[in-house]
């Protein structure tokens, strides 16, 4: 069986894999930059692929919680959300095409 999560699930995933990066580091004896670094980097890993419309909706709200975490930057989560724009548009003009198939 698949595992479905809810978009506060997802978001959730993303920050507690932050936390965990953030402590790993300062538990280790890493400076603070360090301990920041390690968390915003595995915020972005955690960050949901775009493979259907669910996933996109929890991108977003992953990339809003991540930037008022201060995980992402405004230049880097312009792109992501054109990114998860780009694949809206064609996933639209794909259920146009089978539609027209049909």
């Amino acid at each position: 069986m698949k595992n479905v999560y809810t978009i506060a699930e997802v978001v959730a995933l993303a920050e507690k894999a932050a936390t965990e990066a953030y402590n790993a580091v300062v538990e280790g004896g890493g400076t603070e930059d360090a301990a920041a670094a390690a968390a915003a980097g595995s915020f972005r890993v955690h960050l949901p692929a775009l493979t259907s419309i669910g996933a996109v909706q929890a991108h977003l709200a992953t990339l809003v919680r991540g930037i008022e975490m201060g995980f992402l930057s405004h230049r880097e989560s312009r792109l992501l959300v054109a990114t998860a724009r780009t694949w809206l548009a064609a996933h639209e003009a794909c259920q146009r095409a089978k539609a027209v198939a049909q």
